[in-house]
């Protein structure tokens, strides 16, 4: 036995999945001067992050598995991104007057 604790134990394949489909950013109201936050999902498993260096996975684990995480993180889903940069293309006006 490895003494751990299946509490606070990480699927990192789910963990790649959120990544997969979205970026996470702490809102800027929380950064600076080593703020940090921790969450406890009711069942036992705990996450503490400081805002100044919090990861990519940490962030995504905390807004996609704790309550209360969307206060302090926003949530950029990458599908967005992809149709915003798609749209920023001027469009053709393909219709024609008839006469």
């Amino acid at each position: 036995m490895c003494g751990c604790s299946d509490k606070n134990s990480v699927d990192l394949q789910t963990i790649k999945l959120y990544l997969s489909m979205a970026k996470y950013e702490v809102k800027k109201k929380w950064l600076g001067e080593g703020m940090a936050t921790g969450f406890s999902d009711g069942n036992g498993a705990t996450l503490n992050i400081g805002w100044d260096n919090a990861s990519q996975e940490d962030m995504a684990r905390a807004y996609e598995e704790f309550n209360g995480a969307e206060a302090f993180i926003n949530k950029i889903e990458k599908s967005s991104e992809k149709a915003s940069k798609k749209t920023k293309n001027p469009s053709k006006d393909i219709s024609k007057e008839e006469g």
